[in-house]
């Protein structure tokens, strides 16, 4: 992130700005947490794992940031910021995104092809039509995401000024899906992989002495 958002910053005038990993983490925070500039920072204050996530090695008493900076760096890195954002939150890059038929626009952005559903070409077969409609048909699970990046993300209602706040708000919402998405995936296997270390050194200072302690069944055993 330092690389990234580097170059929307001068590294010897003007006073020294809030680091740029707190600016992002907070930007990401927001819209997962679906809370305003000044709700975010509220939150950030009196939360320690939020603080861990922007940096923070000791926590702070007293918020490292003013709701107003998330505004001005906002309009620093404008809509080309926002997919630098939006990219650092995805775990695989997309080869093909599927649309409706209310789309009438790109083909295609960067090497990712836009597809708009059809029911095919007159030369194809019915096989080769009914591939096509069953790719098409997968869009409707799309639907109930479009829902949470409304209600969980900050999609409902934009906040942002005019068409460029329309984008950055939408690149963000679903940062903070993509983000959320991938915390909730991998959180049970960490609480999992943090938990039987646990044990392992409750095992060391209940049985360190085995000789001592041999009648006793193994802690990991139990847990087991």
């Amino acid at each position: 992130m330092e690389s990234e958002f580097s170059e929307y910053y001068c590294a010897d005038n003007g006073r020294p700005s809030v680091p740029i990993r707190t600016t992002v983490g907070m930007m990401l925070l927001k819209s997962i947490y679906n809370l305003s500039d000044e709700g975010v920072v509220a939150r950030w204050l009196e939360n320690p794992y939020m603080q861990y996530f922007t940096g923070e090695k000791v926590f702070q008493k007293r918020p490292t940031m003013n709701p107003i900076d998330m505004t001005k760096f906002r309009k620093r890195i404008v809509s080309q910021g926002a997919e630098k954002i939006f990219k650092i939150s995805l775990m695989e890059n997309a080869k093909e995104i599927l649309t409706d038929f209310g789309y009438r626009r790109k083909k295609s952005v960067g090497s990712t092809e836009v597809s708009i559903p059809t029911s095919g070409s007159p030369g194809q077969s019915y096989y080769e039509k009914r591939k096509v409609k069953k790719k098409f048909c997968k869009r409707e699970g799309i639907e109930p995401v479009i829902g949470h990046l409304k209600s969980d993300h900050r999609m409902m209602r934009n906040y942002l000024k005019g068409t460029l706040g329309d984008a950055v708000n939408t690149l963000l919402a679903t940062a903070a899906y993509n983000m959320r998405h991938w915390m909730n995936k991998n959180a049970l296997s960490s609480f999992v992989s943090w938990l039987l270390a646990l044990v392992g050194r409750l095992e060391n200072v209940l049985f360190g002495n085995e000789n001592q302690y041999a009648c006793y069944p193994s802690t990991l055993a139990v847990v087991a």
